[in-house]
């Protein structure tokens, strides 16, 4: 589509602060296209209705996706993106209630709504009655409704005139006359209000329930056909088949699948002219194989074939059945579900997961979703599509033999033959304004700037691409806007499903199942120029900043080491955190961005490994490492002799092998160069000089390669308690420098492992004793360096039991480490620890870890006991103190704080040594005889499939560490900015993350466009 108000365009795409995710899916003939991007669209759907297991809410008919239920959907729509769903059906909506946070929820993650108009409620469907009394006039108004309170949202994929009402009769011809009205009169009034209103198409779902005697051909035609040909309303615009046929666990081809494959076959026959979808399908049978404890558990094998070259000729897609079990349906019947918690087979257990606990109800008993195996073979499906082949919406061309409806079968009257309760019903007046909301954070699609309708099926129009929806950066939407300038299109894909990601079980599935698809893959198939998640973070003075957005900074983490209950895993020095550990790591990254975690900390790494999905799928979530340089084996930590000999020189290699490894990732938020070398000697200064001398190696050699990111190292001590831990020794020692001269000799950050004094009673931190002594000391100690807790969250019995788990942490703690007075001395901290380890478990809190143990750090566990991440795998979850994390974690708002460049440090000296150090000058170490690593001859700087680079963070082009600093003076971003070397440095800004509004250059950028296209054009 050509913009004639090029101004208008520029202005709007340039003032948007976050790109549109969804846009309008438009029909062309049998096929489906994304109206913006022009590219071919498939369902690839999950039907949505999240009953509980009891309770006023275990009912048949109730809108869950309201404003006010968004303690019920929020959750599970991060399991639906994980799944690699890009959208849901809705069965039962209220339209006098809000639905804008839901929609715009779907929307974030990149997902559509398919909205039923009927319902199981009296006047609320097609009803068993001979037509015309079978379409009763209320339904009329209803419908309407319904779909003026969706037609606002750019992601309501189609509307739903009827569900299975075939299966109400015998005869097609009783009440389908009835259907097919509904189904026109909506079109129409759809129509009529077509200047304020999107055309969203309407169509019909169908029950398949056997192939001799479902009237399939019969149905399908009739929907598709015009009893009068010159009403351009009469048929449906899509139609809907739930169909359960034909399933055994042993067929492994299409061919072989029976009535899966005649389905092909039959609808290949009747050359439908409008798109075809499985509005509900995935049959159970006890074929289907054992997994983990579950029997039965679908291959959805069917979904592949569905998304596959051959059905897509056929069909667009489909919504598989369901997201979760409904324990309603276990009626003690052999068509039941089996009971609580459905391992066993069971005719009705069509959940790709089920709630828990046995009673919850959503009001006094909240749900948790827990998925099953079958979840993620359908994960495996969904996000393994590839539609690379398929063409463009403007290259499409309908085969001559579907490009018109078909005739009517016999035996059906016109519709205009018959006197209808419905005719004489008002019409709902058509919207006064456009009906185009726009989602808080989110750009609307304007699909009124579309040529045409979004239903081709309407009315035969077109809907052109229209410019750029994707999440760009700013630099691409300066470059979007030169486009859209030059009257050009810029093509994107639109989806985003990250979330893509990962909750529970992938664990489940073979080796060969990669959660990068659901990461990287399905963020790469939507954006192919998404914006970076991640930008450096600097230090400047004793604070941390977003590199380029220069946006203050807290480290919200949790210390991540995903030990198994059993098996060769189950060890102290493992790297879970590699390339062909992704399922291990990949459900977790899920889990860890709903804590509201920016950061883990990882205590193990081999750096002769690759991880770049793994901090890839971080980045995707906008989280950052904390990387050990150290570890449990032999030469890899600071050791417990007196110095010199405390040092072993194979640390040193080590240590720069890690950061050759990590420096190319721009989300490794810090190194650590050790943890807890304290807690190993009575004296500190036994061995501390080798801590310190390590520190200062490490520094060296990133300060030495300026093809490096200049990435601050700092160290970790244990805080063990307040009389004997040499808390002010320790933080001013490791701040200080024994030469003054040495600029890398001094950490450039600080942590602290401290569990000190909790008490559940106290709820004010003024209260809180020993946690409040943690502000009292650090603020005295007056270091230049952000100080962080790298381990926090003390266990204790006064904690309450919460759903069955005693001594849940409330995590007031954390909700303090960000108050104001806080943030003064401390940069955040790491919440100890993802899972408890079964390892450390005391004979008093046996798994699954439900009564108070001292070593209940987990916020959640893993199971089933036996579990080893190899021929047993393991599944999170979360407990109770997962949520309360959560809760103090969402709740952090930072955006107040002074940005970067407008910080002036107030402890800007460096202290001095504390007394009775040695300068590490005056001591031989073997580590000097060790020659370093060759610095890489190019910058390090790895490129996330699908993701965009946050800029060139080379040392020589601006580092993003300028941390050390103890003198005035400021670096710019094109000279050298390692502080350490030359003072505070004040790295620019640059472009936007992708959490920032700020667009200044990005104006700038297009405001140079703009005047060079005038001139151009």
């Amino acid at each position: 589509m050509q913009f004639t108000k090029v101004f208008a365009a520029v202005t709007a795409l340039m003032a948007s602060s976050v790109s549109a995710y969804t846009n309008p899916i438009v029909i062309k003939s049998y096929k489906m296209f994304d109206s913006n991007t022009g590219d071919y669209f498939a369902v690839k759907g999950v039907d949505y209705y999240p009953r509980p297991n009891s309770g006023e809410l275990d009912v048949n008919n109730y809108d869950f996706f309201t404003d006010d239920n968004s303690s019920i959907w929020k959750d599970d729509i991060a399991y639906l993106a994980e799944a690699g769903a890009n959208a849901v059906r809705l069965y039962a909506v209220d339209p006098s209630k809000s639905h804008d946070d839901f929609m715009c929820e779907l929307r974030k993650y990149g997902m559509y709504a398919l909205v039923d108009l009927g319902a199981s409620c009296e006047n609320c469907s097609i009803t068993v009655d001979e037509y015309p009394a079978c379409y009763p006039g209320a339904l009329k108004t209803r419908g309407q409704q319904i779909i003026t309170e969706f037609a606002q949202y750019d992601n309501t994929l189609g509307f739903s005139a009827g569900n299975e009402i075939n299966n109400l009769v015998t005869d097609a011809s009783t009440n389908a006359p009835c259907q097919k009205k509904f189904i026109r009169d909506m079109r129409a009034f759809i129509g009529g209000c077509s200047s304020t209103m999107r055309s969203i198409p309407v169509g019909v779902v169908m029950a398949d329930p056997d192939t001799t005697n479902n009237n399939r051909e019969l149905n399908a035609q009739y929907y598709n056909c015009r009893t009068d040909s010159s009403d351009k309303y009469e048929n449906a615009e899509w139609y809907g088949l739930n169909t359960y046929q034909y399933c055994d666990g042993d067929v492994t081809e299409l061919a072989d699948a029976d009535g899966f494959s005649q389905l092909l076959t039959d609808f290949s026959n009747y050359s439908m002219s409008i798109p075809v979808m499985l509005t509900e399908y995935g049959c159970v049978n006890p074929s289907f194989p054992t997994v983990g404890e579950y029997e039965a558990q679908r291959t959805w094998r069917q979904a592949g074939w569905l998304l596959g070259d051959s059905f897509r000729e056929v069909f667009a897609g489909g919504f598989v059945f369901e997201f979760a079990t409904e324990m309603a349906n276990s009626d003690g019947s052999g068509s039941s579900t089996s009971s609580f918690p459905f391992t066993t087979y069971g005719a009705q257990n069509y959940g790709l997961g089920y709630y828990s606990p046995e009673d919850c109800d959503w009001i006094d008993t909240m749900c948790s979703y827990n998925p099953m195996p079958n979840f993620y073979n359908l994960s495996t499906q969904y996000n393994d599509t590839d539609f690379s082949s398929e063409s463009s919406y403007t290259d499409f061309t309908a085969d001559s033999d579907r490009a018109n409806p078909p005739d009517c079968p016999s035996g059906f009257s016109a519709l205009a033959d018959s006197t209808w309760e419905s005719d004489s019903v008002e019409d709902a007046s058509c919207p006064s304004e456009v009906l185009n909301y726009e989602c808080s954070g989110q750009t609307a699609s304007d699909w009124t700037s579309y040529q045409g309708t979004t239903s081709s099926a309407a009315s035969g129009g077109t809907a052109e691409s229209s410019g750029d929806s994707s999440d760009a950066s700013a630099v691409s939407m300066s470059v979007a806007s030169a486009l859209l300038i030059c009257l050009c299109l810029y093509p994107k894909v639109s989806r985003r499903s990250l979330s893509t990601s990962s909750h529970s079980s992938i664990r489940f599935l073979p080796p060969t199942m990669q959660l990068f698809a659901t990461f990287t893959l399905a963020i790469a198939a939507m954006l192919p120029l998404t914006q970076s998640y991640t930008n450096p973070i600097a230090v400047k003075g004793y604070k941390m900043f977003d590199a380029k957005t220069g946006e203050a900074f807290a480290v919200k983490g949790i210390d991540y080491y995903p030990r198994p209950n059993t098996g060769d895993l189950d060890a102290n020095n493992l790297d879970f955190f590699t390339d062909d550990n992704e399922g291990i790591w990949g459900p977790d990254i899920e889990y860890l961005a709903q804590s509201g975690a920016n950061a883990v900390r990882l205590y193990a790494v081999d750096p002769s490994k690759p991880h770049d999905l793994f901090m890839c799928a971080l980045r995707a979530k906008g989280m950052y490492a904390l990387v050990d340089l150290g570890a449990s084996c032999e030469n890899c930590s600071i050791t417990l002799d007196e110095y010199p000999t405390c040092y072993p020189s194979a640390l040193k290699t080590r240590g720069e092998q890690i950061i050759s490894e990590f420096a190319q990732y721009d989300n490794v938020l810090a190194f650590s160069a050790g943890n807890e070398v304290n807690h190993i000697v009575d004296d500190a200064w036994t061995n501390a000089p080798c801590q310190k001398k390590f520190i200062r190696d490490m520094r060296a050699f990133l300060g030495g390669c300026s093809s490096f990111r200049d990435i601050p190292v700092g160290v970790v001590m244990a805080d063990p308690d307040t009389t004997n831990n040499n808390r002010e020794v320790n933080a001013k020692y490791y701040n200080c420098r024994t030469d003054s001269s040495d600029e890398y000799e001094n950490a450039e950050w600080y942590g602290l492992n401290t569990y000190q004094y909790c008490d559940a009673d106290i709820t004010e931190l003024a209260s809180s004793g020993g946690f409040e002594k943690l502000l009292t000391d650090f603020s005295s100690y007056d270091l230049t360096i952000p100080v962080m807790l790298t381990e926090f969250g003390c266990v204790n019995p006064s904690f309450p039991t919460v759903d069955g788990y005693e001594a849940q942490r409330t995590w007031l703690q954390a909700g303090w480490m960000f108050d104001s007075t806080f943030r003064d001395v401390f940069a955040g901290g790491f919440a100890f620890e993802y899972s408890t380890e079964n390892a450390n478990a005391k004979d008093e809190s046996p798994y699954p870890f439900t009564s108070f143990g001292a070593q209940n750090y987990g916020l959640g566990y893993f199971s089933p006991e036996d579990c080893d991440h190899e021929s047993v795998p393991c599944v999170y979850n979360p407990m109770p103190n997962f949520d309360s994390l959560a809760e103090q974690y969402n709740a952090t708002d930072v955006s107040g704080e002074t940005n970067k460049d407008d910080f002036t440090p107030q402890r800007s000296t460096i202290p001095s040594c504390p007394d009775g150090f040695a300068a590490l000058a005056d001591v031989t170490w073997e580590a000097d005889s060790v020659d370093s690593l060759t610095c890489p001859s190019t910058a390090q700087q790895y490129e996330c499939p699908g993701q965009k680079l946050s800029g060139d963070w080379a040392s020589d082009a601006g580092s993003s560490s300028t941390t050390s600093s103890t003198t005035s003076g400021n670096t710019e971003e094109d000279g050298d900015s390692n502080a350490a070397k030359s003072g505070t440095g004040n790295t620019d800004g640059g472009n936007t993350s992708s959490t920032s509004s700020t667009m200044t250059r990005s104006v700038v950028m297009a405001a140079i466009v703009t005047a060079l296209a005038g001139i151009l054009i």
